[in-house]
């Protein structure tokens, strides 16, 4: 695996890990975004416990397919929900983390 990869697969896990935490620590402005989108402060809990465990599946090679997959669909879900709430910027540059996840269950995908 080269350098590149190496840095793709870091970064999702720790955006994927970051994010987790972000949501089961309650942070305000994660609390806030979900409460204006409608959702309950258990949905994000359970949110966040996802991306958690996805961010530690990447970490293994033979989890890392299916960490990578369900980060790609954690992360794709954040964008709709950022995008819903109207600020399609924000939304744009949200896409990259999906992209770059979808990158690495591509590359685990490879190497079973």
């Amino acid at each position: 695996m080269n350098i590149v990869n190496k840095i793709i697969l870091a970064l999702v896990g720790v955006i994927s890990l970051a994010a987790g935490a972000a949501k089961v620590m309650r942070v305000p402005d994660e609390a806030q975004f979900f409460a204006e989108a409608g959702l309950a402060p258990g949905v994000m809990i359970i949110f966040g416990v996802v991306q958690l465990v996805a961010g530690a599946l990447i970490l293994w090679r033979k989890t890392r397919l299916a960490g990578a997959l369900i980060a790609a669909i954690m992360f794709a879900c954040s964008v709709v929900m950022i995008f819903m709430a109207g600020n399609l910027q924000f939304a744009l540059i949200s896409a990259v983390p999906v992209v770059m996840a979808i990158y690495v269950a591509w590359r685990a995908g490879q190497s079973q």
